[in-house]
């Protein structure tokens, strides 16, 4: 049998201005490698045009995230100094919350009890793990969230004592009503509570349950508590 025969294409060169035309004859075989060589180089292009395309959004994404991240460690910073604050805050509270406790005749909440917020979080909490593998911003938002969770800790202790002080206070109204809080004249303890004394009339000793104070005559009397001054 003959080989058939191989088709072929004659490609005419023409030039611009003067000069003669040239025929160029290409085979099947050259335009089929030729359209395959392009293909290649087609597709080469277009994969690494997507290549830079996504390397350029991974980029910018990459660059929003770092903002964010940024902006959010900037927070947790504002954020504990405002704690700082707060703690001051909560200390002084305690202080006035323990000589409430004294007036309302409580005794004052221990030592141990009142800072019973300081350590870590009560509980586990999932967030833990992710944060501390970020790094050192993530243990400084793991550290925030420790003294956020102390600082409400001590609250709840503050707000409870407080409370029962107020309802030892508010028992007590009549008998601190009644118990004197300043002086009754302008004169000077001339006798004070003791076990025996001898009495100024009686000449005998005798328990005084009672503080004498010495004035000049007509010197002005006021009720040293809950009280009314009579002829």
């Amino acid at each position: 049998m003959s080989k058939k025969a191989e088709r072929r294409w004659t490609v005419m060169v023409v030039p611009h201005g003067s000069g003669a035309s040239r025929a160029v004859e290409v085979s099947q075989t050259v335009v089929k490698a030729l359209v395959g060589i392009g293909s290649v180089v087609s597709l080469a292009f277009l994969v690494l045009g997507a290549a830079a395309i996504s390397r350029g959004v991974n980029i910018t994404r990459s660059r929003a995230l770092e903002n964010e991240n940024r902006v959010l460690a900037d927070e947790v910073q504002r954020m504990r100094e405002r704690l700082v604050g707060l703690t001051d805050t909560l200390n002084k509270f305690s202080e006035r919350e323990q000589e409430l406790r004294l007036l309302a005749g409580l005794t004052p909440t221990d030592t141990g009890v009142q800072r019973a917020g300081i350590g870590g979080p009560a509980g586990a909490w999932s967030e833990r793990d992710s944060l501390a593998a970020i790094g050192p911003k993530g243990q400084e938002a793991i550290a925030a969230r420790v003294d956020v969770d102390a600082l409400s800790r001590r609250a709840d202790i503050l707000v409870r004592s407080l409370n029962e002080a107020y309802g030892s206070l508010a028992k007590q109204r009549e008998r601190l009503a009644a118990t004197p809080s300043i002086m009754p004249t302008a004169g000077w303890i001339s006798s004070a509570f003791a076990r025996e004394r001898i009495h100024p009339i009686l000449h005998l000793a005798r328990p005084h349950e009672g503080i004498d104070v010495t004035a000049k005559m007509g010197a002005a009397i006021e009720a040293p508590a809950a009280g009314v001054v009579t002829d």
